[in-house]
């Protein structure tokens, strides 16, 4: 099994991370293919982010670090306002390292393909 530092790109981890996102759970709250969130009242946006674009944001580390520890408190639209009602829990008691890998390659795998012309 690949740590978090292991190769950039596993072929077989993007369709073994899809599995594991909707069988954890992620699909719930993070939409099918990373493409948006639950409503999550006062959270930056609304809702609990989409992922489809991660690769924008994070390196793999990042991701995997980002899914093994959680966000146990997203950013507040409104500081004065309560906590929002969803957060993401740590998945590494859960997951095994090889399968939080699988999906930060499943999450970098949704990027679509930078707009080039040839």
């Amino acid at each position: 099994s690949r740590g978090p530092e292991g190769p950039p790109w596993d072929a077989a981890g993007p369709k073994r991370g899809e599995e594991i996102y909707k069988r954890a759970g992620c699909v719930t709250c993070h939409g099918e293919r990373g493409k948006g969130g639950y409503v999550n009242l006062n959270a930056i946006g609304g809702r609990v982010p989409a992922v489809e674009r991660a690769k924008e944001g994070f390196s793999r580390a990042e991701l995997v670090k980002r899914i093994a520890d959680g966000v146990r408190h997203p950013t507040k639209a409104d500081p004065a306002g309560p906590e929002p009602m969803l957060w993401m829990p740590a998945w590494k008691d859960a997951l095994k390292p090889d399968e939080i890998s699988a999906v930060a390659d499943y999450l970098l795998s949704l990027a679509p393909p930078p707009d080039k012309e040839w």
